[in-house]
């Protein structure tokens, strides 16, 4: 560490600092309720970045950690299901049928 950074670290103001997190924290958990527990880190630091925050994704990262927050995955469903009366395809290699669970 360079003694430049740790003049920096040891005079600067710990107290804006924690509030800074602070709001930084409540801002991340607004945002990810506002889209449905659905967001991740990426995509809440870019909301964050449009709403003029300087931060980084592991920042966010991190304050989701701290705060229990995961994404949601969103469930996939298919939307085409099989017909159980279609003709079944003919084999053409001539497979035996024979169940290997028994």
């Amino acid at each position: 560490m360079s003694q430049a950074w740790f003049y920096k670290w040891r005079d600067g103001d710990v107290l804006l600092r924690r509030a800074r997190r602070r709001a930084l924290a409540a801002q991340v958990a607004l945002v990810f309720t506002r889209h449905r527990r659905r967001y991740g880190s990426p995509r809440i630091t870019a909301e964050l970045r449009e709403l003029g925050w300087r931060v980084s994704k592991n920042t966010v990262a991190e304050l989701m950690r701290e705060q229990h927050l995961v994404a949601r995955r969103r469930r996939r469903r298919s939307l085409t299901k099989r017909d159980k009366n279609a003709r079944k395809a003919p084999d053409l290699l001539g497979r035996e049928r024979t169940s290997h669970h028994e």
